[in-house]
């Protein structure tokens, strides 16, 4: 097993979700993203499905890897060796992470972070060098000082320094950039009066030479480290990111980071391919390469993978069942993930504004039986009540359950003036009728009608879609969110920080700005009760959104892949894709 030579070399996985998006190569279906990350409490799901077993009982076939020049079926043309070949169901938008807050898989395999989040096997994970070698932090907890990587190469050349990191934090925070994960870095000084325009440039950030590099931070930020390591943080060369202009993150051959795979193919709606990159820091991978199918049918991937033509699927829990009960049965692992299913709710569109309104989408709203729709997850999972998920540091299993009571959700409405319901808009991108986000907006339109609520489901591009709700304008959408790294402020930080770019237009202001402080406080335990009390508040008084479920699912693993495995949250993390061999 080769990941000795990982461990020795400090290499780790780039945290993704993902979510998000536990197990579906994705981190956040907040958006645009497919919307099936979830699960119910922390650590590795599953087993690795190791070995070469699995039989060809039943007319399926098992295809043996060969030497290293085989094309292997379902691989393009002209890409050789030994590939993993992964099947999703939808199309990517972007590589470039700044601009996304999904896709984060081929982002953390390409780019690297200053620090690397490893995640362990009994769940745990721990802080490693990354682009940087060590780092420490003053008394106070205001000043960071990183120690950078020598001698690492971009993929076009270019040599790593201190000047890409300050670039590629400052284009984060260019207010004409739009960038998705602004938050992550408004505890810098200046960096809050870049973004507001005030500023061109984040005062904190400091060159000390070219292989170091320091942060002064407004307070002692908690989970600095988390957010240092997150592949929203991933470091892109100064050189290659302005000559690629609005080509980066589209154009693989001007897509360039310094991670142990480089971007070789985008075929839109058919596949994309990274190879190893063999002058990696670190070493070169295992794999040849990776290969990501867009296969929207969820029984063509099965097919498929019967056939030899793919080495992992997600399943949902009846074809789960079905190959419980097969050949593959020792090939199926249960994948228990970090995240939390919700419906957004838009305070600035009415009648939202109004609290009883919102309070009686909570009650209105059967989630059980949305959690038990075999089109959703079929009852594999169990429902939430407010914002951190179980397994994540801060869970408060003690939160009051939200109850299905439609005759509440009627009183609530007749007092706001809406007896005779309201009509409201869902959002979303096009997708295969077999994709969950579909499925849960058809049954949310079908419950609130019980209300005489008239729900439209509009479908607009995934451009459109990010633009409107970037602007704070888009009505209502359901989505997921899966954790990237552990800490309360990951979930806290991306939906209620005054910064976020989420169209919740939430009235309690003073809400968001105790948010935005809460990831200042030093003690532990202090900081844990403020969340909970912020979580009881946003959820169960003000009705900031309506919380759906945690769900579990399913991944099958080709028998010919070794040392598979998943990231503490449930994710198929950057761990996987360096850990797995095929022999």
């Amino acid at each position: 097993m080769k990941i000795k030579k990982f461990l020795a070399l400090l290499l780790a996985c780039v945290m993704l979700f993902g979510l998000v998006a536990a197990c579906n190569n994705n981190n956040d279906t907040d958006g645009p993203d497919p919307g099936t990350d979830t699960g119910t409490q922390g650590g590795t799901g599953g087993g690795t499905g190791g070995g070469t077993g699995g039989g060809t009982g039943g007319g399926t076939t098992v295809t043996e890897p060969g030497p290293v020049d085989i094309q292997l079926p379902g691989v393009p043309a002209g890409i050789t060796g030994n590939v993993w070949r992964i099947a999703q169901v939808n199309e990517w938008t972007t590589a470039d992470f700044q601009m996304t807050t999904n896709d984060s898989v081929i982002p953390g395999l390409i780019y690297d972070t200053l620090v690397l989040n490893w995640g362990k096997p009994d769940g745990t994970s721990e802080f490693v060098p990354g682009l940087a070698t060590s780092w420490t932090v003053s008394d106070d907890g205001l000043l960071w000082n990183f120690k950078l990587r020598e001698n690492v190469l971009f993929h076009n050349g270019e040599v790593f320094k201190a000047d890409d990191v300050k670039f590629t934090f400052e284009r984060m925070m260019d207010p004409g950039q739009h960038a998705r994960w602004a938050n992550l870095l408004t505890m810098i000084v200046g960096a809050q009066a870049m973004l507001d325009g005030e500023a061109n440039g984040i005062e904190g950030i400091r060159i000390i030479n070219d292989y170091e590099i320091e942060f002064d931070l407004t307070g002692p930020f908690a989970p600095f480290l988390s957010n240092i390591s997150f592949v929203g943080l991933c470091i892109y060369n100064r050189k290659a990111t302005v000559e690629a202009g609005d080509e980066f993150g589209i154009n693989p051959a001007l897509t360039i980071g310094t991670g142990p795979f480089r971007y070789v193919t985008w075929e839109l709606n058919d596949y994309h391919y990274v190879e190893a990159n063999d002058d990696y820091w670190g070493g070169r991978p295992n794999l040849d390469g990776i290969l990501w199918r867009v296969i929207p049918d969820e029984n063509a991937q099965m097919m498929l993978f019967e056939q030899g033509e793919l080495d992992n699927i997600q399943l949902r829990t009846a074809d789960a069942e079905h190959y419980l009960n097969s050949q593959w049965a020792d090939y199926v692992s249960p994948v228990i993930g970090v995240g939390i299913a919700y419906l957004h709710i838009n305070q600035a569109i009415e009648p939202f504004g109004d609290v009883r309104v919102r309070r009686a989408l909570q009650l209105g709203l059967d989630r059980q039986a949305m959690l038990d729709s075999p089109a959703t997850q079929g009852g594999n999972g169990t429902l939430v009540h407010g914002v951190l998920p179980r397994g994540l540091v801060g869970f408060n299993p003690d939160l009051p359950v939200i109850p299905f009571d439609q005759d509440e959700a009627r009183r609530l409405l007749a007092e706001a003036g809406y007896e005779d319901g309201f009509d409201m808009e869902l959002t979303q991108w096009p997708h295969s009728q077999a994709n969950y986000m579909t499925y849960v907006n058809e049954i949310v339109q079908s419950q609130l009608a019980e209300l005489g609520i008239r729900v439209t489901i509009r479908v607009m591009d995934v451009g459109t879609w990010g633009t409107i709700r970037g602007r704070g304008e888009l009505a209502s959408y359901n989505a997921t969110w899966g954790a990237s790294f552990n800490d309360p402020d990951y979930f806290f930080g991306t939906f209620f920080h005054p910064n976020t770019l989420r169209s919740f237009n939430i009235s309690r202001t003073d809400l968001l700005e105790r948010v935005a402080a809460a990831a200042f406080i030093v003690d532990p335990e202090e900081r844990i009760r403020e969340y909970q009390a912020l979580e009881y508040a946003l959820i169960h008084e003000e009705a900031c959104w309506v919380p759906l479920y945690q769900s579990n699912s399913w991944q099958i693993i080709h028998p010919r892949l070794v040392d598979w495995n998943l990231a503490w949250s449930g994710n198929i993390g950057s761990a996987a894709y360096w850990t797995v061999e095929l022999p």
